[in-house]
């Protein structure tokens, strides 16, 4: 299946199907406990404003987006990923 279960412990049927999957399309989310909203630095000081705080989206150019889709193809982590 992957390297975090050790294949023993996952039948053999659900190991072939899970192995004819393309899995080069995934992304990461983390989620995370505060103990407040954030507050936003210029640019993006209009995020402070409580009617913006139930979903916040911080997006970079669409070549900076390009590349860390690439570099996530390649295993490498983007030093300033874009927040959704």
């Amino acid at each position: 299946v992957n390297k975090l279960v050790d294949a023993g412990a996952v039948p053999g049927d659900i190991r072939d199907r899970f192995s004819r999957i393309d899995h080069r399309g995934s992304y990461l989310q983390m989620h995370f406990a505060l103990d407040g909203p954030p507050t936003f630095a210029a640019p993006y000081e209009v995020l402070n404003d409580p009617e913006y705080q139930s979903a916040i989206g911080i997006f970079t150019t669409p070549e900076e987006l390009q590349q860390q889709w690439e570099d996530s193809g390649r295993g490498v982590v983007p030093a300033d990923p874009a927040i959704a």
